[in-house]
């Protein structure tokens, strides 16, 4: 399996295109084990949470961040009760509690 095959379709494009810039400064300074290390550090973080990918500042504001399943359903964790939002927040899945308005600062 590639590491193209382990990360998200929506994110394959950019994969490719980061992967090219550091597959040829790999080919010309380093080995292809520097490659193979530097497509499975992209590709892992091709995998986190869309928080990883947003600013600071704009964590509140991206729907993406607040987005949790719960029994199979896609929910908006903003809208849910705080103990909810505090469990969420506790197993990782949102960098922080809305209801607590505990925002990192930007």
């Amino acid at each position: 399996m590639s590491s193209l095959e382990r990360i998200p379709g929506a994110l394959a494009e950019k994969f490719s295109a980061i992967t090219t810039i550091t597959d040829a400064f790999c080919e010309k300074h380093l080995n292809d084990e520097y490659r193979v290390l530097i497509h499975r550090v992209v590709c892992t973080l091709a995998r986190k949470r869309p928080s990883d990918w947003t600013l600071p500042s704009r964590l509140a504001d991206n729907p993406l961040v607040w987005m949790v399943q719960i029994n199979g359903l896609m929910i908006d964790i903003r809208r849910s009760p705080p103990e909810l939002q505090r469990l969420a927040y506790e197993k990782g899945l949102i960098p922080f509690i809305p209801a607590e308005d505990s925002s990192p600062d930007p």
